[in-house]
């Protein structure tokens, strides 16, 4: 019992230091939306705010009563955070606007990597989440091999940690005890992501004060 409220305790830890980075991100982009006006920070600044909202909830769930409520606590912070992946995907969409057939390809895949996890309409929430970040990762991909721009390598590398985290997540009833570690990677991928943000935002300060 005292293993488990250990668990539960770092898992909190880990998902409140994840809030935290995910609105420091919104809270960038904001600044930088309000500074320039352009429509990408304002996207950026929804997205990872609904984020960062959806995690919370997750991280909430556990201390609900037990049962059924705690099931729809989580399954609502599952699609909070879902609803930011498609603001994220959205905003991709309308800045990268790269070859969305490539992409089919890869999300045709993806299927076959959930369906031992779709028990649930949790999980399945969570696949949902899972295809946007493989299309955001994907245009990403895209985009740099097309302009081999060396600042997208950063935000490559925080959406695959991102990905690879919300991935392995589905599959944490398959390697019990490793669900935090995984949080951990989600984490990494979102500390990383924050960089590349604040570059934008200093980028877009200093052309419209040229």
């Amino acid at each position: 019992m005292a293993d488990l409220l250990s668990s539960v305790l770092v898992g909190s830890v880990i998902q409140a230091a994840e809030v935290v980075v995910a609105a420091a991100i919104g809270s960038v982009a904001l600044k930088g939306y309000k500074a320039t006006g352009s429509p990408t920070f304002l996207r950026l600044s929804v997205s990872f705010v609904l984020v960062a909202a959806g995690i919370l909830i997750q991280g909430a769930a556990p201390y609900a009563s037990e049962g059924f409520a705690e099931s729809v606590v989580m399954i609502l912070g599952s699609a909070v955070e879902a609803v930011g992946y498609f603001a994220l995907a959205l905003s991709h969409f309308f800045t990268v606007r790269q070859a969305i057939t490539a992409v089919t390809g890869i999300l045709v895949l993806a299927p076959q990597a959930s369906e031992p996890a779709l028990a649930s309409l949790d999980i399945m929430v969570k696949a949902v989440s899972l295809y946007l970040l493989l299309y955001v990762s994907a245009e990403t991909l895209i985009f740099f091999f097309e302009y081999k721009r060396r600042s997208t390598i950063i935000s490559i590398i925080g959406l695959l940690l991102l990905t690879a985290g919300l991935l392995l997540k589905l599959f944490s009833t398959m390697f019990t005890g490793y669900a935090n570690f995984f949080d951990l990677i989600k984490l990494a991928g979102l500390v990383v992501l924050l960089s590349p943000a604040g570059i934008l935002l200093r980028r877009r300060k200093a052309v419209t004060t040229s």
